[in-house]
């Protein structure tokens, strides 16, 4: 099952010239499992529909989320 949230967006790091380190807000009663991984998309008319795969890179416990 397929779903969306818009989040605010904590903290950019560039890791490497093509790797972003971001760190966002966690939705009420989101979950995942660690080394899933999830899209994201910026919530923006050009680049809604251009999403980018990213690995979760914290605990699920944790109150934000980590993506690598």
């Amino acid at each position: 099952m397929e779903s969306s949230h818009k989040v605010k967006v904590l903290e950019v790091e560039k890791i490497t010239h093509d790797v972003l380190a971001i760190k966002i807000e966690k939705p009420a009663g989101y979950t995942f499992i660690p080394g899933q991984a999830t899209e994201v998309a910026i919530n923006d008319k050009e680049w809604i529909n251009k999403k980018r795969p990213f690995t979760f890179t914290n605990l699920p416990e944790m109150i934000t989320l980590s993506l690598l």
